[in-house]
């Protein structure tokens, strides 16, 4: 292309990209009636703020699921403090990620969150439980624990506790419905290998389903719920708590 052409194809894209950007504005500022007092913040190593907030809202609007799982890597952003827009709400959730449902047995359940607190990738944030796991365990795997080939990081098996919230052990033998996101269900993350072993019955994840992110924007625009942000809210909760002090050296001079 001449210099020209370049110029000419250049101002044609950018017009066609300011004719975008306002519709694509005005869906950012679109008020979802709830109000932050404070900023929220993110956290890859153990609960935080947003996580507690996004699980409470996805049971709230899934209240046949008494646990919520979500990945700490799907959360891009804090909430700035102020009113919910859903320009913040998707920058927290840009994804297109789907609610779906698991049913998981107690032993399941522990596997996947043996998985979680690895460090191969952030621990999964929740509601419905309270897990402790400890970051200076098993730095350097010897064997394949997870039966998948390789011996790595994700055979760490770091996890201390699991309890329900009134502190009653996990049943391994009964049946839990948690709520997820449709990259966690489909085996996101690093849990194919556990979850390819459920029965398909017992994953749901809707083919027809918005992102949760828009079914969290229209619940909050009909319900305009209050957010308690205040320093004993329950959204500061430790539901999974890292202890311990994670291994910095290598594993070949360990």
């Amino acid at each position: 292309l001449t210099g020209e052409a370049t110029g000419s194809l250049a101002a044609k894209v950018k017009a066609l990209l300011d004719k975008a950007k306002g519709p694509i504005e005005t869906m950012r500022k679109r008020n979802l009636s709830t109000t932050l007092s404070v900023a929220l913040k993110r956290n890859q190593h153990q609960s935080s703020p947003v996580g507690n907030l996004i699980c409470e809202w996805l049971q709230k609007l899934h209240p046949e699921a008494e646990i919520c799982l979500v990945n700490s890597g799907g959360l891009r952003n804090g909430f700035p403090a102020g009113p919910i827009t859903y320009g913040a709400l998707y920058d927290v959730l840009p994804f297109s990620n789907i609610a779906a449902i698991m049913k998981l047995k107690g032993s399941e359940l522990r596997e996947m969150l043996t998985l979680s607190t690895t460090g191969g990738h952030g621990v999964l944030q929740m509601a419905g439980l309270h897990v402790q796991y400890d970051a200076s365990l098993d730095p350097c795997p010897t064997s394949d624990r997870n039966n998948d080939g390789v011996i790595n990081e994700r055979d760490r098996n770091r996890l201390v506790s699991v309890t329900l919230p009134d502190g009653t052990p996990l049943n391994d033998e009964r049946i839990y419905s948690i709520v997820t996101n449709s990259f966690i269900a489909s085996g996101g993350d690093g849990y194919a290998d556990l979850l390819n072993s459920i029965p398909a019955e017992r994953i749901q994840i809707s083919p027809l389903g918005l992102p949760f992110r828009d079914d969290i924007a229209d619940m909050l625009q009909k319900e305009k719920p209050t957010v308690d942000t205040s320093a004993n809210s329950h959204l500061h909760e430790l539901r999974i708590q890292q202890i311990g002090t994670p291994f910095r050296g290598t594993c070949d001079e360990n």
